[in-house]
């Protein structure tokens, strides 16, 4: 007859050491998407961002710049020639 000590050493350690592999294989992978979202972040994220964030502005030849808000999309909004180019593109 055998004991329950028996039967648990005759069991195989490979199903284990195949999840430990399978998680560290999974995280290796990944690895190689860094280059690609580094470029992409610096490429495309960041002008987006700086560019939302320079429409806030206006900017003047005398006195600089100023900030305005949301006015620049206002009057872009409100401008006939605007939704014109629009109804063309779309």
């Amino acid at each position: 007859m055998m004991s329950a000590t028996e039967v648990v050493a005759n069991m195989p350690l490979h199903s284990a050491t195949v999840r430990v592999n399978k998680h560290k294989a999974d995280w290796r992978g990944w690895k190689f998407m860094w280059p690609f979202a580094l470029v992409f972040v610096f490429v495309f994220i960041v002008p987006i961002v700086y560019a939302v964030y320079i429409s806030f502005f206006k900017k003047q030849m005398i006195g600089g710049t100023k900030f305005v808000g949301l006015e620049n999309y206002a009057r872009l909004l409100g401008d006939g020639q605007f939704w014109s180019s629009v109804g063309r593109v779309a």
